[in-house]
């Protein structure tokens, strides 16, 4: 059973989320281990309970609360190994004396191997393991090492002295509760088992003429390949026009057969350099088009998408997996209706005017008996246009299921394997892609019902036209030459009709593929990080809360904040604090407006920063949060994401890293700065990674420092290392640090107290332990 340093969970329930640790466990084994890791309380407020969906990654919870669901995950696997990466590291002090009591409960008669930073976690450990530099140092048990008064005392003793005050305190974490949903169906939105189909946006209808709207920067393009095909769609009827002259010429006599024969070989050659010349121009230029829009739509979309504000990512069908399967595979699909396909019935619609006016001008009797069969056809093809279109959303809406769980499996590939649940998993998979493939078997048989009969239908239609045309000789209407000629005329015609056909099908692909793909373009953001708009004002540092009422729009009928008014003075440090659920990381979100508060107003040097242009607002903004997230860069390039590559940039990235004490750790990497640090970071420590989040925030020179448990994941000595580097970039900066360990705010200037979204005590360490109030209860709850 392992529990990491940064839990991972499923877009699915709560309760899912933990059966995932042993499949097949009942309900009263499932919350017997959320209870083992304090956390069934929790749950059982929620108005779903363990049905409650904790979005993507656990969006919906805290870092406490996912850390607890993790570790109740492990422990209904009973595991015979039990594997700690600081399990405890997100639990606030009580929920840590509990887990901690049912970690050592759990612990009897397994083996159980703990990653601590926190030596109080590991005190009564059998044999504690001092390492260095990659090495074992020492080993023994806590009261052995310290005895040696070596490296493990050295740690022990940086530790004590840095949570040393005139109140000891331990560290921990008070972490914040995510208010409950509102009461609905898990399955309404559930990832894997959907039972309903999710809404399918509010995009507009989209026609083809939409489509070449947008594809009018490549009207040149477009107008070329219209003549490629105007020129090749007329070939087959020509041709047509052709076989009958050689029929008749067949019919005459010595030299003048010669001649004729020799005329019309060569027209044939010249009709092969056209049919040439214009399929490589439909080709190539319909093809350049289409392509062209498909990357337009794509960034566009993509442009779009990095618009929303971060509500809009909190719903469900806005996944990344949703997004990604939109991008990679609806944007295609378009050309279905575009480009060479819409050049293929551009061809296919002049063969028939063309085909129709060589059989009406040479035999108009024969061609009207034979066109009453083409309604047979093309009813054909539109009932299986029909029948595809009712299938289409629902396949798609199935196979993005199956790309949100394939994404999420590969995104957290780690815990997928440490878990053991790779064939739950391809289940999940295979389930979703079931439905759509008895939808594809069904329309395979209807689709071969219907071309075989349409083939059918055509080779009656020539039955029709020998039989009828020799009538027709036969009472002098027509010649010979004049029945082929309307016979291979119809021929070609009955061929455009098919392609036709086909190219309906393609098209009703493409417009579902278009409307989903337009549901992004089209979708106005409430605050556009793009937007030039916008009052740009010099900011100093000067922030003000006044009255703030919020909720999160995914949970309206929970109210988070409640008349809320702080003030933080320029180049003032305020540290906020609070017990669960009082709304302490929600100030960060609506300051950088991620969110906009319900009423009351946010104003930065006096200006409401709803006012403000977005991305001016977050220029100033230094934010280093709970859980750092990297890209799948070098170090430098992450620290020095976003900035101008100019020649100061390198000589920044390195001072940033000095102040945010990693550059001796990336100094000594083979590649240094041009490390790579992988997929999520995933080749760095939690430390590590936070760290260089340090550095990322510091290099841009921010008037305004946001610090959510920014010292989070490090050990003691770096802890104490980056807090005093900290001490020095909050310097005649503004600087909010949000705080569960009050060992890290003592010095700040004043330290806000929430409870239930209002201020309830302001004021510096000093004055609020004085008071005795609910600072002092949590000082109290902190002590040794």
């Amino acid at each position: 059973g392992l529990v990491s340093q940064e839990p991972v969970l499923f877009g699915v329930s709560i309760a899912e989320n933990i059966r995932y640790g042993r499949e097949g466990v009942g309900q009263d084994e499932v919350e017997m281990a959320a209870t083992m890791a304090n956390v069934h309380a929790f749950i059982d407020s929620l108005p779903e309970g363990y049905d409650t969906l904790v979005g993507e990654h656990g969006t919906q919870l805290s870092g406490g609360q996912k850390q607890r669901i993790a570790l109740a995950r492990a422990l209904v696997r009973d595991p015979d190994v039990l594997l700690l990466d600081e399990a405890t590291s997100a639990l606030d002090t009580e929920s840590e004396s509990v887990v901690q009591d049912a970690l050592e409960h759990a612990m009897l008669g397994r083996t159980t191997l703990i990653i601590a930073h926190r030596l109080s976690t590991v005190r009564n450990a059998d044999v504690i393991l001092a390492m260095q530099e990659g090495r074992v140092m020492e080993q023994g048990t806590h009261d052995e090492l310290m005895a040696l008064r070596g490296v493990y005392f050295q740690l022990a003793s940086t530790q004590a002295a840095f949570q040393d005050d005139e109140t000891p305190v331990i560290d921990t974490d008070l972490d914040s509760v995510a208010v409950p949903q509102p009461k609905r169906k898990a399955s309404e939105l559930s990832l894997y088992f959907p039972e309903e189909t999710l809404p399918e946006g509010e995009g507009r209808s989209i026609s083809l003429w939409t489509l070449i709207r947008y594809n009018r920067p490549e009207c040149v393009w477009l107008l070329l390949g219209l003549l490629g095909c105007s020129i090749s769609g007329s070939i087959m009827p020509v041709f047509a026009f052709f076989f009958g002259e050689v029929f008749a010429t067949f019919t005459m006599q010595g030299q003048e057969m010669v001649e004729a024969a020799i005329f019309w070989s060569y027209m044939f050659l010249v009709l092969g350099g056209l049919a040439a010349a214009s399929i490589w121009l439909e080709i190539v230029t319909m093809t350049l088009a289409v392509e062209r829009l498909v990357l337009r739509l794509r960034v566009m979309a993509f442009h779009n998408i990095l618009r929303q504000p971060v509500s809009w990512f909190d719903l469900a069908r806005h996944s990344s997996g949703y997004l990604i399967s939109q991008l990679a595979r609806d944007a295609p699909l378009i050309k279905g209706a575009a480009g060479l396909r819409l050049g293929q019935l551009l061809s296919a619609t002049v063969t028939m005017v063309a085909a129709l006016s060589i059989a009406f001008l040479f035999g108009w009797k024969l061609a009207l008996v034979l066109l009453l069969i083409v309604p047979l056809i093309t009813g054909g093809a539109y009932h299986q246009t029909l029948m595809m279109r009712r299938t289409q959303v629902r396949d798609s809406q199935l196979m993005d299921d199956a790309n949100k769980i394939a994404t999420e499996c590969v995104q957290n590939i780690q815990t997928v394997q440490a878990l053991g649940t790779e064939r739950m998993f391809i289940r999940f998979y295979t389930n979703n892609l079931n439905v759509p493939f008895r939808n594809a078997k069904k329309q395979a048989v209807y689709y071969a019902v219907m071309f075989a009969t349409s083939q059918a239908i055509i080779y009656a239609m020539y039955a029709g036209a020998f039989r009828f045309g020799a009538y027709l000789i036969e009472i002098g209407d027509m010649t010979p030459a004049d029945v082929y000629r309307v016979f291979f005329a119809l021929a070609f015609c009955a061929a455009s009709v098919g392609t036709s056909s086909a190219y309906v099908q393609d098209y009703n692909r493409a417009k579902v593929a278009a409307r989903q793909l337009f549901c992004l373009i089209d979708r106005h953001s409430e605050i556009d990080s793009l937007s030039p708009l916008g009052l740009t004002p010099t900011i100093k540092g000067l922030v003000r809360f006044e009255r703030v009422y919020f909720h999160y729009p995914s949970r309206p009928n929970i109210p988070v904040l409640r008349g809320l008014t702080l003030t933080v003075e320029a180049g003032q440090t305020v540290a906020v604090v609070g017990q669960s659920g009082c709304g302490k990381t929600t100030l960060v979100s609506l300051l950088e407006r991620f969110y906009d508060p319900v009423s009351g107003t946010i104003t930065v040097e006096g200006v409401d920063i709803e006012d403000m242009n977005v991305q001016h607002l977050r220029r100033q903004i230094g934010l280093v949060t709970q859980e750092p997230m990297l890209f799948n860069r070098t170090i430098r390039e992450n620290i020095a994401y976003g900035l101008a590559d100019d020649a100061t940039l390198t000589d920044r990235v390195v001072e940033a890293a000095t102040l945010a004490n990693c550059h001796e750790f990336i100094s000594q990497l083979p590649q240094g700065y041009e490390t790579r640090v992988g997929e999520g970071g995933s080749q760095l420590s939690g430390g590590q990674k936070q760290r260089i989040a340090i550095a990322r925030a510091l290099v841009r020179d921010p008037t305004i420092l946001l610090m959510d448990e920014a010292t989070s994941a490090l050990d003691t000595e770096s802890e104490k290392l980056v807090q005093e580097a900290l001490d020095k970039a909050r310097r005649g900066r503004t600087c909010i640090i949000i705080a569960h360990r009050l060992s890290t705010i003592r010095d700040a200037d004043v330290i806000a107290v929430l409870d239930r979204g209002k201020v309830r005590e302001l004021g510096s360490h000093q004055q609020l332990r004085s008071k005795r109030g609910l600072y002092y209860r949590l000082m109290e709850a902190q002590q040794l």
